[in-house]
This record gives C-alpha cells, structure tokens and sequence, in this order.
C-alpha cells in the first residue's frame, strides 16, 4: 500500500502526472459562495478570498488525471466550462448526500453533497459530524464518511489508487490506510500539512513516517 502526502500547490502537481493516472479523484475543494461570485466559504474566519479555489485548469487537470471523479460541493461548480463551453459536471443523478444529522436553525449546513461521474444510485449516509472531525481544521469531514464512500463505490469499482487534491484534516488519507487503498494527497497549507502528518503517523503507528514534503521542488516539465 502507498501513501503519499505533497507540500505543493495541486495544480503545479498534476500538472506533473500521466493522462489517467489514478482510478478516482474524491476531492472536497473550497466551496463558492453563489451569493458572493468572486468570494468562497470557510467554516471559521468568515468569507475569504482563496487562491485555491477551483478553476477551469483546476477541473481540466482533475479530470485528465483521474479517471473518475468524487467532488464534495460538487454543486457549486456546475457552470465552470472547458474550452468548449461544456460543464465539467454535467448534470446526473450521481449524487452523494451526506446528512450531518444537525438541527434546523443552527448556523451550520445541514447537508452536502457530492457529485460522482460514474453512473450509480443516488443515496443519502446519514451521520453526525460531532466528536468525528478534527478541531484543528475548518472543514473537516469524518473518516467514517469517506470509509463509506471506499467501500461503496471505489471497492465496488475495483479501484484502488486514489488522489486528493485538498487533503484537509487528511481523514480520507486515513481512511485508505485503514481499509487499504493507495493514496495521493496534496496540501498548501503548510501548518495543516504538519498537522495531518502527526496524527497520520499515530494512526498508523509510525508506519508513515516521512511524508513527501516537495514544496520547493519544481516538477519536471512545469
């Protein structure tokens, strides 16, 4: 089993890789505010401008590089087009909705959803977020929700190498480990890369103790 995490900005990397190199893309990029084009939504801090957020190269790289894609806020990103004015995420009824099991009223979504290019059955997984997250990242995602989502569409799939293009809190890189799939993530954020690197190396037991911190380096051919 491999599992890769990347110091780098994510376009500068897969612009680095092979047509179809990994089986499936399951990424969760910085969500758009549909109020406020030009802003995108973090869960503390309040709006944000985020050099991260996705682009038309971000969607033409991701797709070119996986074979298959699972796009958390998948729904915010319907109207960004390729060259020839057709949306990476074409409309289907793929779709993942997690239901975080949280109250009416409170100031926090009460559900996400997810888009997936392969053809399935919609679903809904309902699970609390609560107690399952890291405190230590904005948008966190429970390892027990991308577990679901391994055993029930990339296993099912037989795929096996997966690429994470925000790696976050790095709960799917866990959950790979855990239920044994190869991973590739990419981080910007240097303080949420040594995070996830620390409690990465305790979940596994120091099996994956040096990550690849390749920052600095350019990529070949970039």
């Amino acid at each position: 089993m491999i599992s890769h995490s990347y110091l780098c900005d994510n376009i500068e990397f897969m612009m680095s890789c092979k047509d179809n190199e990994f089986d499936i893309g399951i990424v969760d990029p910085e969500y758009l505010d549909v109020n406020q084009p030009n802003q995108f939504m973090r869960a503390k801090g309040g709006m944000v401008n985020w050099k991260g957020a996705p682009t038309e190269i971000y969607f033409r790289e991701l797709f070119r590089i996986t074979k298959d894609q699972i796009i958390w806020g998948g729904n915010y990103f319907t109207e960004i087009l390729n060259s020839n004015n057709v949306p990476y995420l074409r409309a289907n009824n793929n779709w993942l909705i997690w239901n975080k099991k949280i109250a009416k009223g409170m100031n926090y979504s009460m559900y996400e959803k997810a888009w997936i290019s392969r053809k399935c059955i919609a679903e809904i997984f309902t699970l609390s977020p609560v107690g399952k997250t890291k405190d230590w990242h904005s948008t966190s995602k429970p390892r027990e929700l991308y577990q679901h989502v391994l055993n029930n569409y990339c296993k099912k799939w037989e795929y096996k190498s997966i690429f994470d293009s925000n790696q976050g809190s790095g709960t799917l890189r866990e959950a790979c480990f855990s239920l044994g799939f190869n991973y590739t993530g990419c981080e910007i954020d240097e303080n949420y890369f040594d995070k996830c690197a620390l409690d990465f190396e305790r979940y596994t037991g120091g099996l994956f103790v040096n990550n690849c911190d390749i920052k600095n380096i350019k990529f070949e051919g970039l």
